[in-house]
């Protein structure tokens, strides 16, 4: 009885470890939806190259150089902790308690990133922040930035929305110095 079970164990052992080694990733139905738009790595992981961003610069909608400073207004905004997240209420919270600091950041590095953040986005403005937050953040799609501005046709929508996005991007490639 006692080998039945050690045999058990293995088999147990040896299925989680072949659960291990297949590591989730995007579905095959996913990938037909990215296109061309991906890369495969070593070791087999795949990564969507297909957000709005690397779309406008795969079409040469915008050049290499404002791909490169739309990374770097996303790197900021989503290390300054501005992602939107799902989160619990804490219905036995007294409002105004010290463990409500929501607001605040939680690091000196998120105070950084957010510190170049809100810098980039005094030299824009707040129209032209708001679609880049829309395109480069949160992956709308050009054409739902600009209808979000008020275009209903979708080819003035999407024309606007381009226009507002290099109008950023160079803006914010002559703060940072970049080339």
């Amino acid at each position: 009885m006692h080998g039945a079970q050690t045999t058990m164990a293995r088999r147990k052992k040896r299925s989680s470890v072949r659960e291990f080694e297949r590591a989730p990733g995007p579905t095959p139905e996913r990938i037909a939806k990215a296109g061309e738009a991906f890369d495969v790595g070593h070791h087999g992981t795949v990564t969507l190259r297909d957000s709005p961003l690397e779309w406008m610069e795969r079409r040469g909608v915008i050049s290499t150089s404002l791909y490169n400073v739309g990374s770097k207004y996303r790197h900021h905004w989503y290390h300054a902790g501005l992602l939107p997240s799902v989160g619990s209420i804490d219905l036995n919270r007294i409002f105004g308690e010290p463990g409500g600091n929501v607001g605040m950041p939680s690091s000196e590095m998120q105070a950084h990133h957010r510190q170049q953040y809100r810098s980039a986005q005094r030299e824009i403005g707040m129209q032209v922040g708001r679609v880049l937050d829309n395109v480069i953040c949160l992956e709308f799609s050009l054409v739902d930035a600009g209808q979000l501005l008020g275009w209903k046709d979708e080819k003035q929508a999407r024309a606007v929305a381009t226009a507002f996005v290099r109008d950023g991007l160079e803006r914010l490639r002559a703060l940072w110095g970049m080339a």
